[in-house]
């Protein structure tokens, strides 16, 4: 496998960056800018198969979602989670968690069945990051072996090869997984060259290594199913498919710090990024980057006193963020408005206890159904993974064009 030329397609006003603000119904509230530390904008949020069955427990509420139980502490199984859970699209969630008897697990369970893909008393010692789905349901995970070899493995071949493993790395890192069954991920190579992280594409083969991607430290990755992987340098953000690369947005004089960048099959890009005011004063916006321009979709200017570093968007455009309102309440909006757009915060009953930790939700807990995963801590001590089910999707959500459909990556990684 050969690695291609980079090709890279400047935005069409170099040093600048087209931007309009999403017009909603409701006027914004005007108030004094809020000075909000850069470093907040850096901070995130941390053989065989067995099955078990637990009731199904789901409440309505007041907005249009009903909530299920995926798992949780109660059931004297888990002790703990990893806050990065994924959804496919069928509405499986998958998460890893530290047992009660010792050790950890990665389970997939759709709140009626759970299954054990992985846990550290067989293949495993230890298990790293989170676990990555694709929509289709394939699984892919990064785990060490008992004498230290460690590596991407599949849900249908635990005990098998590793896709990728110290044998070729130095280090590995966040990882994704498309419907094709390619694979971005962030590693440091062993040998060869001058040590440095950046990102990768592959099956399993060679890998390919994204130009501009050395130092790419900014928050986890996201694949699309056209093979286009999307990550942030800091100051720019580049799409790549393992044979072009392209730049989205550097910012131009308005914006910097862009974070944690996420894509869906439309080529549009939703990510976090920040404008330095005067006097020194930071705001923190939300935008969407669609066929070159950049919409701001929620700004600290309103009524958001922060954004944490977890944002999706779906395959319709709908965008879903956590943040904090000016209360200091945080939540999970799936809109501007935090009054209207709430999809359940803290304080907020769930499943008959009051959540007062949370919600904490990852880049890869929405699917195109608008089914949202996270997690939740309750005033009992109960902590657990949920599921939020739209009736509809909302009327009022951040939904926009989705823009020209991304053409099919001709890489073979």
């Amino acid at each position: 496998m050969h690695v291609a030329k980079q090709q890279v397609d400047s935005p069409a006003s170099p040093g600048t960056s087209r931007h309009k603000s999403v017009q909603f119904s409701r006027p914004r509230k005007r108030r004094t800018m809020k000075l909000i530390g850069v470093c907040g904008l850096l901070c995130a949020a941390v053989p065989g198969f067995w099955h078990f069955s637990f009731p199904q427990e789901q409440q309505v509420h007041s907005a249009p979602y009903q909530f299920t139980k995926i798992a949780d502490t109660r059931t004297g199984v888990y002790r703990g989670f990893h806050l990065s859970t994924s959804i496919d699209e069928q509405g499986m969630v998958l998460f890893r968690a530290n047992l009660v008897g010792g050790g950890q697990g990665i389970f997939k369970a759709d709140g009626s069945v759970t299954t054990q893909i992985a846990n550290t008393s067989e293949q495993f010692e230890t298990f790293r990051g989170a676990p990555a789905v694709s929509g289709n349901g394939q699984v892919v995970f990064l785990g060490s072996r008992p004498g230290g070899d460690f590596g991407f493995s599949r849900a249908t071949d635990v005990a098998g090869d590793f896709l990728y493993s110290n044998k070729d790395f130095a280090d590995l890192g966040d990882l994704a997984i498309n419907n094709g069954g390619i694979l971005a991920f962030k590693g440091t190579r062993a040998k060869g060259r001058k040590e440095r992280r950046q990102v990768f594409l592959g099956n399993g083969g060679r890998p390919v290594p994204i130009p501009d991607s050395q130092n790419n430290q900014v928050g986890m990755l996201s694949l699309n199913n056209h093979g286009q992987v999307a990550f942030s340098t800091g100051g720019k953000v580049y799409v790549s498919d393992g044979e072009t690369t392209t730049l989205i947005t550097d910012g131009g004089k308005q914006f910097f710090l862009f974070y944690r960048p996420v894509i869906n099959d439309h080529g549009m890009v939703v990510v976090q990024t920040a404008s330095e005011l005067a006097e020194g004063r930071i705001d923190k916006h939300l935008v969407a980057i669609v066929d070159g321009e950049v919409k701001i979709l929620a700004t600290t200017q309103g009524p958001f006193l922060d954004f944490l570093s977890s944002h999706a968007v779906n395959n319709h455009g709908q965008v879903v963020f956590t943040a904090v309102i000016d209360s200091g309440i945080t939540g999970l909006f799936a809109g501007p408005n935090p009054m209207t757009d709430v999809v359940i915060k803290q304080g907020d009953q769930l499943l008959g206890n009051r959540i007062v930790e949370g919600p904490a939700f990852s880049n890869r807990g929405l699917n195109d159904a608008g089914q949202i995963v996270f997690f939740a801590r309750l005033e009992d001590g109960t902590e657990g993974i949920y599921r939020a089910d739209p009736n509809s999707l909302p009327s009022n959500a951040i939904l926009t064009s989705p823009g020209t459909p991304s053409k099919s990556s001709n890489t073979t990684p």
